[in-house]
């Protein structure tokens, strides 16, 4: 029986990120369905998919006039209120370019599982809502990705064959998956928003190492919202 739902996207595949991986959150149906009705009110106003990096930077739909620097720092805090309200938990996994390079020359074998960050970053991401759904019984889990990364045909290769493998099927809990597009899902806007919090967090608190400053580094308000008082968000980096 199938009680539970995660959404992933990926983050940071940008040219000159620091950091690139892949975000989501963990829903029952619950959850899910607060989720979605809470955002029937809050992103009412929008004409297109909502994109975090959109509104943070102010362009693309959020450069109308009726989109003050004000109003999407409330969507985004709204946004994160909302995910870290109705989600059982978040996961994240990702690296640098230059440290998936070494990992890859030193470790061959992990090839076999993919050529891209968001290859493996996908599947440790699978692997840790596994260990989750586990520690809370027998429970499987449909997986739901965004489409448009282009390792995405690689990505679906992976987890087919993880699928067909009955230790791993069971080892991730898989129930199913489907790559959708951008809107498709408005749960995936929690996803992505996670993303954008890690890895913009992640390359300011870079840049305050390097400038000497990483004792005042603090992570953003929407971040520290959407990791929640109860932690319940998994790292993997």
């Amino acid at each position: 029986m199938l009680v539970l739902e995660a959404f992933f996207d990926e983050t940071g595949t940008h040219q000159g990120s620091p950091v690139t991986g892949v975000a989501g959150f963990l829903f029952d149906k619950e959850g899910l369905q607060r989720f979605n009705n809470g955002w029937e009110k809050i992103g009412c106003d929008l004409e297109k998919p909502y994109r975090t990096a959109h509104c943070a930077g102010r362009y693309g739909q959020f450069r109308d006039q009726k989109w003050p620097p004000w109003r999407c720092d409330q969507l985004m805090g709204s946004l994160a209120v909302l995910s870290s309200e109705t989600r059982i938990a978040g996961f994240i996994a990702s690296t640098q370019q230059t440290d998936f390079a070494k990992l890859s020359a030193d470790t061959p074998s992990l090839a076999r599982w993919g050529k891209s960050i968001y290859s493996i970053a996908l599947l440790q991401c699978l692997d840790m809502v596994g260990w989750f759904a586990r520690q809370r019984g027998e429970q499987n889990v449909y997986y739901w990705f965004e489409e448009g990364d282009q390792h995405e045909a690689e990505a679906r290769d992976i987890i087919k064959l993880a699928s067909l493998d009955p230790v791993l099927k069971k080892r991730f809990r898989h129930g199913g998956d489907s790559f959708v597009p951008k809107g498709q899902l408005v749960a995936l806007y929690s996803s992505d928003q996670l993303g954008w919090e890690w890895q913009s967090n992640y390359a300011k608190l870079l840049r305050a190492e390097e400038n000497g400053s990483a004792d005042r580094y603090s992570e953003s308000d929407n971040f520290k919202t959407l990791c929640g008082n109860g932690g319940q968000i998994f790292i993997e980096d």
